[in-house]
Protein backbone atom coordinates (compact mmCIF):
# COMPACT_ATOMS: atom_id res chain seq x y z
CA UNK A 1 0.00 0.00 0.00
CA UNK A 2 1.01 3.77 -0.66
CA UNK A 3 1.21 5.69 2.44
CA UNK A 4 2.49 9.61 1.80
CA UNK A 5 5.38 9.12 0.34
CA UNK A 6 5.89 5.59 2.23
CA UNK A 7 5.67 2.02 -0.17
CA UNK A 8 4.34 -0.84 2.63
CA UNK A 9 4.48 -4.25 1.68
CA UNK A 10 1.90 -5.84 3.33
CA UNK A 11 0.23 -9.19 3.40
CA UNK A 12 -3.59 -9.56 3.92
CA UNK A 13 -6.52 -12.21 4.90
CA UNK A 14 -9.67 -12.20 2.93
CA UNK A 15 -12.02 -13.02 5.63
CA UNK A 16 -15.81 -13.22 4.71
CA UNK A 17 -15.87 -13.10 8.39
CA UNK A 18 -15.64 -9.91 9.19
CA UNK A 19 -17.30 -6.60 8.70
CA UNK A 20 -14.66 -4.05 8.05
CA UNK A 21 -11.14 -3.65 6.45
CA UNK A 22 -8.61 -3.76 9.53
CA UNK A 23 -5.06 -3.00 9.50
CA UNK A 24 -2.88 -4.31 12.32
CA UNK A 25 -1.59 -1.67 14.75
CA UNK A 26 1.93 -3.86 14.61
CA UNK A 27 1.84 -2.36 11.17
CA UNK A 28 1.21 0.89 11.87
CA UNK A 29 3.91 1.01 14.90
CA UNK A 30 6.13 -0.60 12.50
CA UNK A 31 6.20 1.79 9.36
CA UNK A 32 4.85 4.73 11.84
CA UNK A 33 1.88 5.55 9.37
CA UNK A 34 -0.31 8.72 10.01
CA UNK A 35 -3.55 7.82 11.46
CA UNK A 36 -6.53 9.63 12.08
CA UNK A 37 -8.43 9.49 15.34
CA UNK A 38 -12.18 8.58 15.32
CA UNK A 39 -15.01 11.24 16.74
CA UNK A 40 -15.86 8.55 18.82
CA UNK A 41 -14.16 5.26 20.14
CA UNK A 42 -15.51 1.71 19.31
CA UNK A 43 -15.85 -0.85 20.58
CA UNK A 44 -13.93 -3.80 18.04
CA UNK A 45 -15.70 -7.65 18.48
CA UNK A 46 -14.53 -10.38 17.31
CA UNK A 47 -16.10 -13.08 15.32
CA UNK A 48 -18.33 -14.85 18.28
CA UNK A 49 -19.44 -11.62 19.14
CA UNK A 50 -17.23 -11.25 22.34
CA UNK A 51 -14.80 -8.04 22.82
CA UNK A 52 -11.72 -7.75 21.61
CA UNK A 53 -8.53 -7.85 23.94
CA UNK A 54 -8.40 -4.81 22.40
CA UNK A 55 -11.05 -3.77 23.25
CA UNK A 56 -11.95 -0.20 21.13
CA UNK A 57 -10.69 1.07 18.07
CA UNK A 58 -9.69 4.52 18.24
CA UNK A 59 -7.85 5.21 14.69
CA UNK A 60 -8.02 5.20 11.09
CA UNK A 61 -5.61 4.92 8.26
CA UNK A 62 -5.57 7.03 5.55
CA UNK A 63 -3.62 5.43 2.47
CA UNK A 64 -3.57 4.47 -1.06
CA UNK A 65 -4.37 0.53 -2.07
CA UNK A 66 -1.81 -0.49 -5.32
CA UNK A 67 -4.27 -2.33 -7.73
CA UNK A 68 -3.17 -3.30 -11.21
CA UNK A 69 -1.19 -0.21 -11.28
CA UNK A 70 -4.22 2.01 -9.78
CA UNK A 71 -3.76 4.08 -6.51
CA UNK A 72 -7.07 3.70 -4.84
CA UNK A 73 -7.90 5.59 -1.82
CA UNK A 74 -8.99 3.73 1.47
CA UNK A 75 -9.46 4.19 4.82
CA UNK A 76 -8.59 1.13 7.46
CA UNK A 77 -8.92 0.93 10.93
CA UNK A 78 -6.63 0.25 13.21
CA UNK A 79 -6.90 -2.45 15.89
CA UNK A 80 -4.87 -5.66 17.64
CA UNK A 81 -5.68 -8.83 14.78
CA UNK A 82 -2.89 -10.97 15.80
CA UNK A 83 -0.57 -12.56 13.34
CA UNK A 84 -2.25 -10.89 10.19
CA UNK A 85 -1.31 -7.36 9.03
CA UNK A 86 -4.54 -6.69 7.04
CA UNK A 87 -8.41 -7.99 7.02
CA UNK A 88 -9.96 -7.47 3.88
CA UNK A 89 -13.83 -7.84 5.44
CA UNK A 90 -17.07 -7.96 3.62
CA UNK A 91 -17.65 -4.55 2.48
CA UNK A 92 -13.96 -4.92 0.37
CA UNK A 93 -14.90 -8.41 -1.16
CA UNK A 94 -18.15 -6.45 -2.23
CA UNK A 95 -16.91 -3.76 -3.28
CA UNK A 96 -14.15 -5.30 -5.62
CA UNK A 97 -15.64 -8.47 -5.66
CA UNK A 98 -12.20 -10.84 -6.46
CA UNK A 99 -12.29 -13.64 -8.39
CA UNK A 100 -10.36 -16.39 -6.36
CA UNK A 101 -8.92 -19.42 -8.11
CA UNK A 102 -8.74 -21.92 -4.94
CA UNK A 103 -6.50 -24.10 -6.60
CA UNK A 104 -3.67 -21.90 -7.87
CA UNK A 105 -4.09 -19.92 -4.47
CA UNK A 106 -4.47 -16.81 -7.11
CA UNK A 107 -6.62 -13.73 -6.73
CA UNK A 108 -7.74 -11.25 -9.80
CA UNK A 109 -9.89 -8.77 -10.44
CA UNK A 110 -12.46 -7.98 -13.20
CA UNK A 111 -11.84 -5.22 -15.40
CA UNK A 112 -14.75 -2.72 -14.07
CA UNK A 113 -12.83 -2.39 -11.01
CA UNK A 114 -12.02 0.92 -11.63
CA UNK A 115 -15.33 2.31 -13.61
CA UNK A 116 -17.65 0.99 -10.83
CA UNK A 117 -16.82 4.05 -8.86
CA UNK A 118 -17.67 6.46 -12.00
CA UNK A 119 -21.42 4.48 -11.92
CA UNK A 120 -22.83 5.50 -8.80
CA UNK A 121 -25.71 7.69 -8.71
CA UNK A 122 -26.60 10.49 -6.32
CA UNK A 123 -29.70 10.62 -4.71
CA UNK A 124 -30.99 13.81 -2.13
CA UNK A 125 -33.24 11.82 0.29
CA UNK A 126 -37.19 12.84 0.10
CA UNK A 127 -38.15 12.37 3.48
CA UNK A 128 -36.77 11.65 7.02
CA UNK A 129 -34.61 8.54 7.98
CA UNK A 130 -36.93 5.58 9.25
CA UNK A 131 -37.01 4.53 12.44
CA UNK A 132 -33.86 2.84 13.18
CA UNK A 133 -31.93 4.47 11.02
CA UNK A 134 -29.75 7.66 12.45
CA UNK A 135 -27.94 9.89 10.03
CA UNK A 136 -24.83 10.56 12.24
CA UNK A 137 -23.90 9.87 15.99
CA UNK A 138 -26.13 11.03 18.45
CA UNK A 139 -25.37 13.39 21.05
CA UNK A 140 -25.15 11.15 24.26
CA UNK A 141 -22.98 8.00 24.82
CA UNK A 142 -24.11 4.83 22.17
CA UNK A 143 -25.45 2.00 24.74
CA UNK A 144 -23.70 -1.32 23.89
CA UNK A 145 -26.26 -2.85 21.20
CA UNK A 146 -25.57 0.05 19.15
CA UNK A 147 -21.73 0.19 19.23
CA UNK A 148 -22.10 -3.32 18.55
CA UNK A 149 -24.23 -2.67 15.59
CA UNK A 150 -21.96 0.05 14.20
CA UNK A 151 -18.65 -1.91 14.54
CA UNK A 152 -20.49 -4.46 12.38
CA UNK A 153 -21.75 -1.80 9.95
CA UNK A 154 -18.05 0.41 9.29
CA UNK A 155 -18.26 1.56 5.64
CA UNK A 156 -15.05 0.99 3.34
CA UNK A 157 -16.12 3.07 0.80
CA UNK A 158 -12.88 4.19 -0.98
CA UNK A 159 -15.05 7.84 -2.00
CA UNK A 160 -16.57 7.95 1.91
CA UNK A 161 -16.24 11.07 3.09
CA UNK A 162 -13.82 10.64 6.05
CA UNK A 163 -14.91 12.79 8.40
CA UNK A 164 -18.85 11.18 7.38
CA UNK A 165 -20.20 8.13 9.76
CA UNK A 166 -22.63 5.64 9.12
CA UNK A 167 -24.94 3.79 12.46
CA UNK A 168 -26.97 1.26 10.89
CA UNK A 169 -29.06 -1.35 12.76
CA UNK A 170 -30.24 -2.75 8.95
CA UNK A 171 -27.16 -2.73 6.59
CA UNK A 172 -28.04 -3.65 3.08
CA UNK A 173 -26.13 -6.09 1.07
CA UNK A 174 -25.94 -3.35 -1.98
CA UNK A 175 -23.39 -0.67 -1.68
CA UNK A 176 -24.89 1.98 0.36
CA UNK A 177 -23.31 5.05 1.52
CA UNK A 178 -24.73 6.92 4.63
CA UNK A 179 -22.99 10.18 3.25
CA UNK A 180 -23.78 13.20 5.61
CA UNK A 181 -27.30 13.47 4.90
CA UNK A 182 -27.38 12.34 0.94
CA UNK A 183 -27.45 8.39 0.14
CA UNK A 184 -25.23 7.35 -2.34
CA UNK A 185 -26.17 4.22 -4.27
CA UNK A 186 -25.60 2.49 -7.43
CA UNK A 187 -28.98 1.21 -9.35
CA UNK A 188 -29.87 -0.24 -12.17
CA UNK A 189 -33.20 -0.50 -14.28
CA UNK A 190 -35.13 -3.27 -13.00
CA UNK A 191 -34.62 -1.54 -9.49
CA UNK A 192 -35.60 1.93 -10.32
CA UNK A 193 -39.15 0.23 -11.62
CA UNK A 194 -39.60 -1.40 -8.45
CA UNK A 195 -38.57 1.52 -6.40
CA UNK A 196 -41.25 3.16 -8.75
CA UNK A 197 -43.90 0.84 -8.48
CA UNK A 198 -43.13 0.69 -4.56
CA UNK A 199 -43.26 4.28 -4.27
CA UNK A 200 -46.37 4.67 -6.16
CA UNK A 201 -48.14 1.94 -3.95
CA UNK A 202 -47.02 3.90 -0.58
CA UNK A 203 -49.74 5.02 1.71
CA UNK A 204 -52.61 3.78 -0.18
CA UNK A 205 -55.07 1.32 0.88
CA UNK A 206 -56.39 -1.83 -0.78
CA UNK A 207 -58.71 0.00 -2.45
CA UNK A 208 -56.89 2.66 -4.09
CA UNK A 209 -54.21 0.16 -5.09
CA UNK A 210 -56.59 -2.39 -7.22
CA UNK A 211 -58.27 -1.65 -10.23
CA UNK A 212 -62.10 -1.55 -10.35
CA UNK A 213 -61.99 -4.69 -12.56
CA UNK A 214 -60.53 -6.76 -9.70
CA UNK A 215 -62.31 -5.14 -6.27
CA UNK A 216 -64.52 -8.24 -6.23
CA UNK A 217 -61.35 -9.87 -5.67
CA UNK A 218 -60.37 -7.70 -2.31
CA UNK A 219 -60.02 -10.76 0.43
CA UNK A 220 -57.36 -12.40 -1.96
CA UNK A 221 -55.01 -9.36 -0.70
CA UNK A 222 -56.29 -9.20 2.68
CA UNK A 223 -53.12 -9.83 4.67
CA UNK A 224 -54.54 -10.71 7.78
CA UNK A 225 -56.23 -13.91 6.40
CA UNK A 226 -52.97 -14.55 4.51
CA UNK A 227 -51.93 -15.22 8.40
CA UNK A 228 -54.09 -18.79 8.16
CA UNK A 229 -52.24 -22.22 8.83
CA UNK A 230 -52.75 -23.65 4.81
CA UNK A 231 -54.03 -26.74 4.60
CA UNK A 232 -52.85 -29.80 3.75
CA UNK A 233 -52.97 -30.34 0.59
CA UNK A 234 -51.58 -33.01 -2.34
CA UNK A 235 -47.99 -31.23 -2.12
CA UNK A 236 -47.29 -31.18 1.56
CA UNK A 237 -43.58 -30.89 1.43
CA UNK A 238 -41.58 -34.67 2.43
CA UNK A 239 -37.86 -34.88 3.12
CA UNK A 240 -37.11 -38.17 2.72
CA UNK A 241 -33.13 -39.34 3.74
CA UNK A 242 -30.78 -41.37 1.37
CA UNK A 243 -29.97 -44.82 2.90
CA UNK A 244 -26.74 -44.64 3.51
CA UNK A 245 -26.89 -40.77 5.74
CA UNK A 246 -26.45 -41.03 9.07
CA UNK A 247 -27.80 -37.69 10.19
CA UNK A 248 -26.17 -38.45 13.98
CA UNK A 249 -22.67 -38.06 12.81
CA UNK A 250 -23.01 -34.40 11.83
CA UNK A 251 -22.37 -32.36 14.66
CA UNK A 252 -22.20 -29.53 13.47
CA UNK A 253 -25.75 -29.41 12.96
CA UNK A 254 -25.85 -27.47 16.46
CA UNK A 255 -23.76 -24.62 15.80
CA UNK A 256 -25.57 -21.04 16.71
CA UNK A 257 -24.65 -18.60 14.59
CA UNK A 258 -24.48 -14.85 16.13
CA UNK A 259 -26.71 -12.36 14.87
CA UNK A 260 -26.59 -8.58 14.90
CA UNK A 261 -28.73 -6.54 17.51
CA UNK A 262 -30.78 -5.50 14.35
CA UNK A 263 -31.46 -9.42 13.79
CA UNK A 264 -32.09 -10.23 17.59
CA UNK A 265 -35.05 -8.13 17.42
CA UNK A 266 -36.11 -9.95 13.97
CA UNK A 267 -35.42 -13.09 15.22
CA UNK A 268 -37.53 -12.61 18.81
CA UNK A 269 -40.58 -10.92 16.17
CA UNK A 270 -40.24 -14.47 13.78
CA UNK A 271 -40.58 -16.80 16.44
CA UNK A 272 -43.34 -14.93 17.96
CA UNK A 273 -45.29 -14.22 15.11
CA UNK A 274 -44.16 -18.14 13.26
CA UNK A 275 -45.50 -19.46 17.07
CA UNK A 276 -48.54 -17.79 16.93
CA UNK A 277 -49.95 -18.41 13.15
CA UNK A 278 -48.73 -22.62 14.18
CA UNK A 279 -45.85 -22.14 11.09
CA UNK A 280 -43.79 -23.31 13.69
CA UNK A 281 -43.67 -24.88 17.44
CA UNK A 282 -40.61 -25.62 19.84
CA UNK A 283 -38.85 -29.20 19.30
CA UNK A 284 -36.82 -31.73 20.85
CA UNK A 285 -35.58 -32.81 17.55
CA UNK A 286 -32.30 -34.49 17.39
CA UNK A 287 -31.35 -32.35 14.53
CA UNK A 288 -30.56 -28.85 14.90
CA UNK A 289 -29.89 -26.46 11.82
CA UNK A 290 -28.41 -22.88 12.14
CA UNK A 291 -30.56 -19.93 11.76
CA UNK A 292 -29.42 -16.64 10.24
CA UNK A 293 -30.56 -14.00 8.27
CA UNK A 294 -30.16 -12.33 4.30
CA UNK A 295 -30.75 -9.27 2.97
CA UNK A 296 -33.78 -9.20 0.43
CA UNK A 297 -33.81 -6.52 -2.36
CA UNK A 298 -36.04 -3.81 -0.27
CA UNK A 299 -33.45 -3.73 2.75
CA UNK A 300 -35.27 -6.28 4.57
CA UNK A 301 -34.54 -9.12 6.39
CA UNK A 302 -35.33 -12.65 5.39
CA UNK A 303 -35.02 -15.31 8.22
CA UNK A 304 -33.22 -18.06 6.52
CA UNK A 305 -32.37 -22.13 8.11
CA UNK A 306 -29.01 -23.09 6.64
CA UNK A 307 -29.99 -26.77 5.79
CA UNK A 308 -26.88 -27.58 4.04
CA UNK A 309 -26.56 -30.78 6.18
CA UNK A 310 -30.18 -31.66 5.69
CA UNK A 311 -29.59 -31.38 2.32
CA UNK A 312 -26.85 -33.51 2.05
CA UNK A 313 -28.42 -36.35 2.84
CA UNK A 314 -31.76 -36.06 1.43
CA UNK A 315 -33.08 -37.88 -1.55
CA UNK A 316 -33.30 -34.68 -4.36
CA UNK A 317 -36.56 -33.83 -5.91
CA UNK A 318 -35.80 -33.59 -10.10
CA UNK A 319 -39.07 -31.49 -10.50
CA UNK A 320 -37.85 -28.97 -12.88
CA UNK A 321 -38.43 -25.00 -13.18
CA UNK A 322 -39.13 -23.22 -16.18
CA UNK A 323 -36.25 -22.34 -18.33
CA UNK A 324 -36.16 -18.74 -18.81
CA UNK A 325 -35.90 -18.73 -22.51
CA UNK A 326 -38.91 -20.60 -22.81
CA UNK A 327 -41.10 -17.96 -20.69
CA UNK A 328 -39.04 -15.25 -23.06
CA UNK A 329 -40.53 -16.92 -25.83
CA UNK A 330 -44.23 -16.83 -24.66
CA UNK A 331 -44.42 -13.25 -24.11
CA UNK A 332 -44.42 -12.59 -28.18
CA UNK A 333 -47.18 -10.33 -29.30
CA UNK A 334 -48.29 -9.22 -25.79
CA UNK A 335 -48.81 -5.66 -25.41
CA UNK A 336 -50.39 -5.50 -21.73
CA UNK A 337 -48.53 -7.10 -18.61
CA UNK A 338 -50.08 -8.02 -14.91
CA UNK A 339 -47.64 -9.07 -12.45
CA UNK A 340 -48.84 -11.28 -9.22
CA UNK A 341 -46.64 -11.83 -6.09
CA UNK A 342 -47.64 -14.57 -4.19
CA UNK A 343 -48.16 -13.55 -0.13
CA UNK A 344 -45.81 -15.95 2.07
CA UNK A 345 -44.41 -18.20 -0.77
CA UNK A 346 -43.15 -21.29 0.89
CA UNK A 347 -45.23 -20.77 3.57
CA UNK A 348 -48.26 -21.49 1.63
CA UNK A 349 -46.88 -25.54 1.86
CA UNK A 350 -46.99 -27.36 4.67
CA UNK A 351 -44.68 -30.23 5.40
CA UNK A 352 -45.46 -33.37 5.00
CA UNK A 353 -46.87 -35.11 8.88
CA UNK A 354 -44.36 -36.76 10.49
CA UNK A 355 -41.24 -35.16 8.76
CA UNK A 356 -41.15 -31.67 10.22
CA UNK A 357 -38.44 -32.76 13.38
CA UNK A 358 -35.74 -33.24 10.55
CA UNK A 359 -35.74 -29.64 9.44
CA UNK A 360 -36.08 -28.52 12.78
CA UNK A 361 -33.47 -25.09 13.32
CA UNK A 362 -31.21 -23.58 16.38
CA UNK A 363 -31.42 -20.30 17.53
CA UNK A 364 -30.39 -17.72 20.21
CA UNK A 365 -33.82 -18.16 21.59
CA UNK A 366 -33.91 -22.05 21.57
CA UNK A 367 -34.77 -25.16 18.95
CA UNK A 368 -37.71 -25.35 17.20
CA UNK A 369 -39.67 -27.32 14.14
CA UNK A 370 -41.13 -25.79 10.96
CA UNK A 371 -45.01 -26.85 9.89
CA UNK A 372 -44.78 -25.83 6.80
CA UNK A 373 -42.02 -24.80 4.22
CA UNK A 374 -39.06 -22.34 4.83
CA UNK A 375 -36.34 -21.26 2.54
CA UNK A 376 -33.26 -23.12 2.40
CA UNK A 377 -34.86 -26.97 1.88
CA UNK A 378 -33.35 -28.14 -0.90
CA UNK A 379 -36.73 -29.72 -2.48
CA UNK A 380 -38.87 -26.48 -1.60
CA UNK A 381 -38.59 -24.91 -5.13
CA UNK A 382 -39.18 -28.01 -6.53
CA UNK A 383 -42.25 -28.65 -4.59
CA UNK A 384 -43.44 -25.24 -4.84
CA UNK A 385 -43.28 -25.22 -8.59
CA UNK A 386 -44.98 -28.25 -8.82
CA UNK A 387 -47.87 -26.96 -6.81
CA UNK A 388 -48.51 -23.74 -8.56
CA UNK A 389 -48.02 -25.76 -12.12
CA UNK A 390 -50.75 -27.96 -11.15
CA UNK A 391 -53.08 -25.32 -9.86
CA UNK A 392 -52.94 -22.98 -13.06
CA UNK A 393 -51.98 -25.91 -15.68
CA UNK A 394 -55.11 -25.12 -17.65
CA UNK A 395 -54.01 -21.33 -17.90
CA UNK A 396 -50.33 -22.21 -18.58
CA UNK A 397 -51.48 -24.44 -21.27
CA UNK A 398 -53.68 -22.00 -22.75
CA UNK A 399 -50.42 -19.97 -23.28
CA UNK A 400 -51.37 -16.53 -21.54
CA UNK A 401 -50.00 -17.41 -18.40
CA UNK A 402 -46.34 -17.98 -16.71
CA UNK A 403 -45.54 -18.74 -13.52
CA UNK A 404 -41.81 -18.87 -11.88
CA UNK A 405 -41.87 -19.69 -8.31
CA UNK A 406 -44.06 -16.93 -6.36
CA UNK A 407 -44.29 -14.74 -9.67
CA UNK A 408 -47.13 -14.80 -11.84
CA UNK A 409 -47.09 -12.71 -14.89
CA UNK A 410 -50.33 -12.32 -17.01
CA UNK A 411 -49.90 -11.21 -20.33
CA UNK A 412 -52.20 -10.34 -23.31
CA UNK A 413 -52.85 -8.30 -26.70
CA UNK A 414 -56.24 -6.50 -25.99
CA UNK A 415 -57.57 -5.19 -22.55
CA UNK A 416 -60.76 -7.29 -22.59
CA UNK A 417 -59.28 -10.62 -22.81
CA UNK A 418 -56.45 -9.08 -20.29
CA UNK A 419 -59.37 -8.25 -17.49
CA UNK A 420 -60.85 -11.05 -18.01
CA UNK A 421 -57.80 -13.55 -17.78
CA UNK A 422 -57.02 -11.93 -14.63
CA UNK A 423 -60.15 -12.36 -12.70
CA UNK A 424 -59.55 -15.72 -13.85
CA UNK A 425 -56.53 -16.30 -12.14
CA UNK A 426 -57.64 -14.45 -9.30
CA UNK A 427 -60.70 -16.86 -8.74
CA UNK A 428 -57.78 -19.90 -8.58
CA UNK A 429 -55.96 -18.20 -6.06
CA UNK A 430 -59.62 -18.00 -4.28
CA UNK A 431 -60.37 -21.38 -4.48
CA UNK A 432 -56.85 -22.55 -3.67
CA UNK A 433 -56.45 -20.36 -0.27
CA UNK A 434 -54.06 -18.56 -1.98
CA UNK A 435 -52.82 -14.67 -1.52
CA UNK A 436 -51.24 -11.77 -2.51
CA UNK A 437 -49.15 -8.69 -1.57
CA UNK A 438 -50.79 -5.90 -2.94
CA UNK A 439 -47.84 -3.41 -2.91
CA UNK A 440 -45.98 -6.06 -5.36
CA UNK A 441 -48.42 -6.70 -7.62
CA UNK A 442 -48.62 -4.53 -11.09
CA UNK A 443 -51.80 -3.91 -13.29
CA UNK A 444 -52.61 -3.18 -16.82
CA UNK A 445 -48.83 -2.12 -17.57
CA UNK A 446 -46.59 -1.72 -20.48
CA UNK A 447 -43.71 -2.07 -19.38
CA UNK A 448 -42.40 -4.38 -15.62
CA UNK A 449 -39.66 -6.43 -14.63
CA UNK A 450 -39.65 -10.28 -14.34
CA UNK A 451 -37.22 -12.39 -13.45
CA UNK A 452 -34.43 -9.51 -13.51
CA UNK A 453 -35.54 -8.48 -17.41
CA UNK A 454 -37.42 -5.70 -18.50
CA UNK A 455 -40.32 -6.81 -20.31
CA UNK A 456 -42.41 -4.40 -22.70
CA UNK A 457 -44.42 -4.70 -26.19
CA UNK A 458 -42.34 -7.19 -28.39
CA UNK A 459 -39.12 -6.40 -25.89
CA UNK A 460 -38.08 -8.75 -23.28
CA UNK A 461 -34.41 -6.80 -22.75
CA UNK A 462 -31.41 -7.76 -19.74
CA UNK A 463 -31.27 -5.06 -17.17
CA UNK A 464 -28.29 -2.94 -19.16
CA UNK A 465 -26.45 -2.62 -15.80
CA UNK A 466 -26.29 -6.37 -16.04
CA UNK A 467 -25.41 -6.91 -19.50
CA UNK A 468 -22.74 -3.76 -19.16
CA UNK A 469 -20.78 -5.73 -16.47
CA UNK A 470 -21.19 -9.18 -18.82
CA UNK A 471 -19.96 -7.43 -21.82
CA UNK A 472 -16.84 -5.97 -19.89
CA UNK A 473 -16.13 -9.45 -17.65
CA UNK A 474 -16.20 -10.83 -20.88
CA UNK A 475 -13.57 -8.51 -22.90
CA UNK A 476 -11.38 -8.70 -19.93
CA UNK A 477 -11.02 -12.28 -19.91
CA UNK A 478 -10.75 -12.71 -23.57
CA UNK A 479 -7.94 -10.18 -23.73
CA UNK A 480 -6.46 -11.82 -20.69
Amino acid sequence: MQVQDKAVEIKGLIDTGADAVIVNKKIVDKYNLPTVRLPKTLTFRNADDSVNSMGTITHRVEGTFNLHGKKLPTNWYVADIGRDDVLFGMPWIRKYNPNIDWESGRITFKSNIIKKQQQIHKYQCEHDPPEGMLWNFPVKPLNQDMVVSFVRAIPDEDDADPDSERLTFNPSRAIELWYRKKKIRKINKSTEIAIAAKKDQKGKTLDEILPDFVKDYQQVFEKKAASRFPPSRPWDHAIEFKKDFDHHTKGSWRKIYPLTYTERIELDKFIAENLEKGYIRKSKSPLASPFFFVTKKDGSLRPVQDYRALNEGTIKNAYPLPLISDIIDRLKGATIFTKLDVRAGYNNVRIKEGDEWKAAFITPSGLFEPTVMFFGLCNAPATFQNMMNDLFRDMLQEGWMVIYMDDILIFSDNVEDHHERTRRALQRLKDSDLFLKAEKCEFDRQEVEFLGSIIRPGVVAMDPVKLKAIIECYAFERDS
